[in-house]
């Protein structure tokens, strides 16, 4: 799937381990400027977070990503998880360097 939208901030929230330790997930929350539920928030891997976080705040993006949804207690839980994120016009920001594209 794909949403295009203007990336509004990343940020990284904290938690508890089923072993007790703590952990965290990385986020972005982007505004697709839609009148009804603007905003989404998309996890994003540590690998990923990087390079998401080196396009500015206010700039627009387009985020590829995978929807699941998991039940709990009997309820459901929906999480969007960001696999690509292309600051709009640009190539995406990778953290791969094996792979040079430039002419010269």
């Amino acid at each position: 799937m794909i949403a295009k939208g203007i990336k509004v901030k990343t940020f990284k929230e904290t938690y508890t381990k089923k072993d007790g330790g703590e952990g965290s997930r990385n986020f972005l929350l982007i505004s697709t400027e839609d009148q009804y539920n603007p905003n989404i928030v998309f996890y994003v891997s540590d690998k990923a977070i990087e390079n998401v976080e080196k396009i500015a705040n206010g700039c627009p993006v387009e985020v590829e990503f995978n929807l699941g949804s998991k039940e709990f207690g009997g309820r459901w839980f929906t999480n969007a998880q960001a696999w690509k994120v292309v600051k709009n016009g640009e190539a995406p920001l990778t953290s791969d360097t094996s792979k040079d594209d430039s002419p010269w």
